[in-house]
C-alpha cells in the first residue's frame, strides 16, 4: 500500500549499493517507528520506507530509504541513516520483492 505523504528528510546518507539508496522523503510506502527497544526491522525489496527515530527528549529524527536489492539481504540501519540520526545498531532485514514471487 503506497502512501502519498510528504516528509522532510534532514539529510541523506551515502548510497549503499547492497541495500539501496536514500530517498527524498516526498513519498514513501510505509513508515517504521524506531523506538529505544527496537533491535531489528523487516522490509521488502522495492519499498521506500520512512524511518522515524524516537528520541527520549521528544525530538524525533527521520530519514527515508529506497530498498533496492538483487536478492534481499541484511545490514545495519545505522549505517544507512544520516549522521546523528540513529546512534546505535538496528538490524534491517530485506525480504524479496513480493511482486516477483
Amino acid at each position: 500500500m503506497a502512501l502519498s505523504l510528504l516528509a522532510a528528510c534532514a539529510s541523506t546518507a551515502p548510497a549503499n549499493p547492497n541495500l539501496g539508496t536514500p530517498a527524498d522523503g516526498s513519498g514513501f510506502d510505509r513508515k517504521i517507528l524506531i523506538k529505544a527497544s527496537t533491535t531489528y526491522v523487516n522490509v521488502d525489496d522495492g519499498e521506500v520506507i520512512k524511518f522515524v527515530v524516537q528520541e527520549a527528549d521528544g525530538a524525533d529524527k527521520s530519514f527515508t530509504w529506497h530498498f533496492d536489492t538483487a536478492r534481499g539481504g541484511a545490514g545495519d540501519l545505522s549505517k544507512l541513516a544520516p549522521a546523528g540520526t540513529l546512534g546505535r545498531s538496528v538490524k534491517v532485514y530485506v525480504g524479496p520483492n513480493p511482486r516477483y514471487l
